[in-house]
């Protein structure tokens, strides 16, 4: 019934007046009205778990975003005495616009993004990716859809690449030709170059692949230890992982952080695909490693390494051998190649460089290390899988090194980038020493150094613990940071001397867990939200008593005068104020909502706007300003103290002119919080480690500065 309705919908959409109609309210239960359009993105997105009916919405939205821009318009032509008929055209860039802005305004970009992921029902799957890829690359005729899109890591990290290697169903190759001829056309839109463009090596290429070449891989084994380790357990082997625990003397807690595609080493976009980056694997260990998935071939030549078939320098059994010189040839396709040339797959090109092996490698000696075996013996080693993996990693570096650090399994390696002589230097005597002479912070960019420095070498101090059965839900430290206060799962907000350690004072506030509390700056005076979606504001000292209580589930005082009060509760925010606990504004608009999960409300650094479930609001007019595009369902966002950022999220938007920054894949399901000069970030929570982990960033380029370990119920 309902996949017959939206089939005649499709149809009746092929005129303008029947497209801008789907941007209208429908009356919906509980006296709800939303827009057409809305109805549709969710149907597409599968609230009836039904893929007909996905299809066929999908195709309706197809036929609104991806219409002519010029069209023949609705108008009567007249006659004119003396006179041709005059034809009355219409330009369909309005009505387009009204319907990108329509999907996008109704979180549509995020719907359709999910849908290219899709791997349920797996005979549809394939025919649903097609349609919403297409459905995408209407959208991104839109400049503000393309420049959004430009950012996320779906189209920077490559994970588009991917999604095209192969169908959901190998029965559904016809279908995936489909979704790679759109996606093709959606990077082409989106990054301004083609997947499949024929890409000339350069010589910055090959230097930089000469250097890759030459460089020596080295990691840390104790954390090669650790994924074994992991790996054992997550198989059920949980005597031998307690043996390798107990023989590598590995620490009890050693499950492995989350390791963040900030950096793909194994794919990367299209723009920045090159020949560097393919042949750093040898055709040797591309066959053992069939498991790894390729990088897609964009080059447009033909050549080979041999650096990737030397042995790890970490290997003690092992000897690296010396690449030979890189030769680059210019020639044509059907050239014929000499022995140690592999051909790879890919067009036609004027170009092809490659490596030839040291003659040393037929030496009796050579043989007799075992580097040489038969044609049936396995020649592939764990330790060649990681330092080729790591390898990789290195190739994506912009300006590679030769002499590496050892390198790390847990996050993606980058080789530091080449300071000039105004920077600061990274040793921080030689930058102290300059501050003599030179600029204030020793340099550009000193006082990101510093930072980096500093918290990089935050240690654990001191562990507190609840001395009873009540935990620990949320800390803070007192106004003159002379205490920690934690709030207990019994309604009690305990004070504990951070000289001493010993509790001095213990308040009870509620009969239920205290999700969170805010201090006055000036007063003793608390803002507690309880577990049970409620919230109070208390004052304490000798007698603890409540002032005003608030059905919100989450409150907090504004930013630079602490006058006034907002309170979250769902999709809407309260503004009280302080000294009568009355409510001053409500903010909520129905059209607008997000429906985030955890939704909080918040004040800017000047008290002027608030940013409530993804809408930016004038607190002055009580209006809405901004709808922010949503990507996730749970985090609403936050100011940077600065005033000129929102963080919703893992997207950084500019409060200015609405763009979208930059992404942050680290911050991904994250609560954040800023310290007091607003230039260090504290990140708790997370997919993988919740309430496990903490990181520090620095917030001019979001980098992490370090990843604590915190147990839970207990504060550092």
């Amino acid at each position: 019934m309902i996949k017959n309705v939206l089939d005649v919908i499709n149809v009746l959409v092929a005129t303008p007046k029947s497209q801008l109609a789907l941007l209208e309210s429908v009356p919906m239960y509980n006296n709800i009205s939303t827009p057409a359009i809305s109805v549709l993105i969710g149907l597409a997105e599968g609230e009836l778990q039904d893929p007909e009916v996905q299809k066929s919405a999908l195709n309706i939205i197809i036929n609104c975003v991806c219409g002519p821009v010029e069209r023949l318009g609705g108008g009567l032509g007249r006659f004119v005495a003396g006179s041709k008929k005059r034809i009355n055209l219409k330009v369909g860039e309005d009505v387009l616009s009204k319907m990108w802005n329509g999907v996008r305004v109704n979180n549509g970009i995020m719907a359709l993004l999910k849908l290219l992921s899709i791997k349920t029902p797996i005979t549809d799957a394939d025919c649903i990716r097609a349609l919403a890829c297409k459905a995408l690359v209407g959208l991104s005729r839109s400049e503000t859809v393309r420049q959004i899109m430009s950012k996320l890591p779906l189209f920077n990290n490559g994970q588009i690449q991917l999604l095209m290697k192969e169908p959901v169903l190998q029965d559904k190759q016809q279908e995936h030709v489909k979704f790679c001829k759109y996606a093709n056309e959606l990077l082409e839109r989106v990054l301004g170059k083609k997947s499949s463009a024929n890409l000339d090596a350069s010589l910055e290429d090959i230097r930089r692949a000469d250097i890759v070449a030459q460089s020596r891989i080295t990691f840390q084994e104790k954390e090669l230890l650790q994924l074994i380790h992991s790996h054992l357990q997550s198989k059920g082997l949980a005597e031998a992982a307690a043996a390798l625990q107990r023989e590598a003397n590995l620490p009890r807690s050693i499950t492995p952080p989350n390791v963040l595609p900030a950096q793909p080493c194994v794919f990367s976009s299209p723009h920045l695909a090159s020949p560097r980056i393919s042949r750093q694997i040898s055709h040797s260990a591309a066959a053992h490693l069939s498991g790894t998935p390729d990088i897609p071939s964009t080059s447009s030549g033909y050549y080979s390494n041999s650096s990737s078939q030397r042995e790890s320098p970490t290997n003690p059994g092992s000897t690296p051998g010396t690449p030979g010189p890189i030769r680059f040839h210019i020639g044509r396709h059907n050239q014929q190649f000499s022995p140690g040339l592999v051909p790879v797959r890919g067009s036609a090109s004027k170009s092809r460089f490659s490596t030839e092996k040291d003659c040393s490698i037929n030496s009796p000696v050579w043989r007799s290390k075992g580097h040489l075996k038969g044609q049936g013996d396995y020649d592939m080693t764990l330790d060649k899988i990681v330092t080729e993996y790591l390898r990789k990693q290195h190739a994506l570096c912009r300006n590679p090194v030769t002499t590496c650090p050892p390198m790390s399994l847990f996050k993606p390696h980058r080789c530091p980038e080449p300071r000039g002589r105004r920077m600061a230097p990274l040793n921080a005597t030689s930058r102290i020493y300059n501050r003599m002479l030179g600029p204030k912070v020793g340099g550009i960019g000193g006082a990101s150094v510093d930072r980096k420095f500093i918290y990089s070498r935050f240690r654990p101090c001191q562990s507190y613990r609840n001395s009873d059965d009540g935990g620990m839900l949320c800390c803070s430290f007192s106004r003159d940071e002379q205490y920690l206060m934690y709030g207990t799962f019994w309604g009690d907000i305990k004070l504990v001397s951070l000289q001493s350690g010993e509790e001095t004072a213990s308040y009870n506030f509620h009969q239920v867990p205290i999700e969170d509390f805010q201090q006055a700056k000036d007063h003793d005076v608390l803002l507690v939200s309880y577990a049970d979606n409620g919230s109070g504001v208390w004052t304490y000292g000798d007698v603890v008593e409540n002032k005003y209580s608030f059905e919100d589930s989450h409150i907090e005082f504004s930013k630079l005068i602490q006058d006034r009060i907002i309170g979250t509760k769902e999709e809407t925010a309260n503004i009280y104020d302080v000294s009568t606990g009355q409510r001053i504004l409500k903010l909520f608009e129905a059209n607008k909502a997000n429906n985030y999960r955890e939704n909080r409300a918040t004040f800017n650094p000047t008290d002027e706007l608030v940013l409530n479930d993804g809408v930016l609001w004038d607190i002055r007019s009580g209006k809405s300003i901004h709808k922010f595009d949503k990507f996730n369902d749970n985090i609403s966002g936050v100011f940077h103290p600065m005033g000129l950022e929102i963080i919703i999220n893992s997207e950084v938007w500019d409060i200015r002119s609405y763009h979208l920054l930059h992404t942050v894949p680290a911050l991904n399901q994250c609560q954040i919080r800023f310290n007091n000069r607003g230039d260090i970030i504290y990140v708790t929570g997370g997919e993988v480690l919740r309430s496990a982990v903490g990181q520090l960033k620095d917030p001019p380029d979001y980098q992490e500065l370090m990843r604590p370990r915190i147990t839970e119920s207990t504060a550092l």
